[in-house]
């Protein structure tokens, strides 16, 4: 909006010409009257200079309107809106009112603003940074593109929560066994020693001696309260039994004994329980 930074060079004059005044004098005031309006509008509409007169004939309209700040709002008038600016906080703001007495503020602190809500129709584009400090709800499929990060990083921690590559609600909460009671480390180990297969978790299995076979997982547990299931594979005798002589955070150590033969070699399938 502009800004006058001095008065009218031509005062508004009601009171002229008077009616004492001689008709021949008509002209001057007509002038004077032009040069009154002219000064006045020509800010807000084409025409009422010289360059608008040299300007094509369709060069019309107006170039800007000034709303002078209020201090309240208008009265309200039946079929009729009011645009108009009021100042807020010392400051003037754009505002429009219905005929409802419905006021809506459009402007605040250099940037649009809309205290009534904001309905958009149609694709819309949004290039700078949008802040919602509520709730923000979309009714379609809200789509992120391939670079969108989130705030943090950081894992949800309630329902409903969403974070980098994690998402997390009551179905797959409530359904979630506990941690401590899956198995941590698994393998079949070969008579020789050797780990058959590939496993889980095991960095190494070892004969040391005649039945002896230590088992190192890839994990280390939180500590020996862990629970260790030993399965044969062969020999299939009734008598055979594997015995935990060393249990640390890293390992383990089977001992295989045969209630007829001793210490005796054999394949074995181990798996582990317990909090790493």
């Amino acid at each position: 909006m502009g800004v006058y930074l001095m008065a009218y060079t031509n005062a508004w004059d009601e009171t002229t010409p008077a009616g004492t005044d001689n008709a021949s004098t008509a002209d001057d005031f007509f002038r004077k009257h032009r040069l009154d309006l002219g000064e006045r509008l020509e800010d807000m509409f084409y025409g009422f200079n010289a360059d608008s007169n040299a300007s094509p004939e369709n060069d019309v309209g107006i170039k800007s309107l000034k709303f002078y700040k209020q201090s309240s709002d208008p009265t309200s008038a039946t079929d009729f809106g009011h645009f108009y600016v009021k100042l807020v906080s010392g400051v003037p703001e754009l505002f429009y009112q219905d005929d409802e007495n419905t006021t809506l503020q459009l402007t605040s602190g250099g940037g649009l603003k809309s205290t009534a809500g904001l309905t958009v129709d149609g694709v819309s584009t949004l290039t700078g940074n949008v802040t919602a400090s509520g709730t923000f709800e979309s009714v379609g499929v809200a789509t992120l593109a391939d670079t969108s990060v989130t705030k943090t990083t950081a894992a949800p921690a309630a329902d409903a929560q969403i974070a980098n590559k994690k998402y997390i609600d009551d179905q797959i909460t409530a359904n979630a066994p506990d941690s401590d009671s899956l198995c941590k480390a698994w393998c079949k180990v070969t008579s020789g020693g050797a780990i058959s297969g590939t496993g889980f978790n095991i960095t190494s299995a070892n004969r040391d001696s005649t039945g002896v076979y230590t088992i190192t997982w890839g994990t280390d547990f939180a500590d020996t309260d862990y629970a260790v299931a030993i399965t044969f594979i062969s020999p299939p005798q009734q008598d055979v039994a594997p015995k935990i002589t060393t249990q640390l955070v890293g390992s383990v150590v089977v001992t295989i004994t045969s209630q007829g033969s001793g210490v005796i070699n054999s394949a074995f399938m181990i798996s582990a329980f317990g909090d790493q």
